[in-house]
Order: C-alpha cells, then structure tokens, then sequence
C-alpha cells in the first residue's frame, strides 16, 4: 500500500467488493472503471483488506488472460 508499481506494470484503481480466504491464496472481487468487475488471485496474501476498502491493483500484462462471456 502506497508503494509504486514497478516500471512495466498496469495499475488500476479500484473497491474491492469481496475477498475470499482460501488457504495459501486470497480471492478477490473488485470494482474498476466505475461498473466492471474483475477476479484477482494473491498468492500467499499478508493481508485480507475489508470490503469497501479502496485498492490499486497492479499486474504485469504479460499475466493478463482474458476470457468471453
């Protein structure tokens, strides 16, 4: 939290809407761009944010996998 993304990464700002403990992995709901919601995996998270929490989300676009309705 209020650290830089490192040089190469996308950044997303966000709400996180739900946040679901599973083991050595958290999943993650988010809102971004105001309506679109998004899926986020953590491996072995430090910490599971509150609901509401406002987030930033950042990611290397080379782990993007987008997948049709």
């Amino acid at each position: 939290a209020g650290q830089d993304a490192p040089t190469g990464m996308n950044v997303l700002p966000g709400i996180q809407q739900q946040a679901i403990y599973l083991g050595e992995m958290a999943q993650y709901r988010a809102q971004v761009g105001g309506s679109e919601i998004v899926k986020i995996f953590d491996m072995n998270p430090r910490k599971i944010r509150e609901s509401g929490t406002a987030i930033r989300i950042a990611f290397d676009p080379a782990d993007v996998v987008l997948l049709k309705d």
